[in-house]
């Protein structure tokens, strides 16, 4: 089941325009080339996080990109599988997944992937609530919301990505001093 996930996940993410780097799957795992989406691995990484979806950026072969930044990322199947994932469930967690990646800034398209996993585990089906992270970020920035930001944090960065990395690192602040209270106040108790 986990080899059938996997293929089937892989073929749906290329149906949507992805690229595989090996063109396939074969094994439990894939590399995704995220280039011709216009993202990198680590901008990835933070936006399916976003949307309470877990995934490793992964380096691709003569990755242009440094080590800690990467051209994509690594998704695989055992975790779905584990869920009770079928076909179809793998299915529409792909095209979750590339519903995310086409639109990386869009809010709306987050809420709904946010709010089709979190409807999805209310009625037990759990399918759509494969790597929900526990303390993964809101998303509530607004347009209006205005970063001051160094030079060091652009570097590497085209023009029309700084805002939205401005927003993800904003967010990521936020989600950090979040769980930081959480702590405290646990270790009060």
């Amino acid at each position: 089941q986990v080899l059938k996930n996997a293929d089937v996940l892989a073929r749906t993410l290329i149906e949507r325009g992805l690229r595989i780097v090996s063109g396939r799957t074969e094994s439990h795992v894939m590399l995704v080339d995220l280039r011709p989406k216009g993202l990198t691995g680590k901008e990835a990484e933070t936006i399916l996080g976003l949307a309470h979806m877990t995934c490793n950026k992964n380096g691709i072969p003569n990755d242009p990109q440094k080590p800690m930044v990467t051209s994509g990322i690594r998704l695989g199947s055992p975790a779905m599988t584990t869920r009770g994932f079928k076909e179809e469930q793998a299915k529409q967690t792909a095209h979750l997944i590339a519903d995310v990646l086409d639109a990386p800034a869009d809010e709306p398209t987050l809420a709904k992937v946010r709010a089709d996993k979190e409807r999805e585990a209310r009625e037990d089906r759990p399918h759509v609530v494969a790597h929900v992270r526990p303390h993964a970020p809101s998303v509530d920035a607004s347009p209006d919301l205005v970063l001051q930001q160094t030079a060091g944090d652009q570097r590497g960065l085209i023009p029309e990505r700084r805002d939205r990395a401005a927003i993800l690192r904003q967010q990521l602040r936020e989600h950090d001093r979040r769980v930081d209270v959480d702590h405290r106040s646990a270790r009060s108790l």
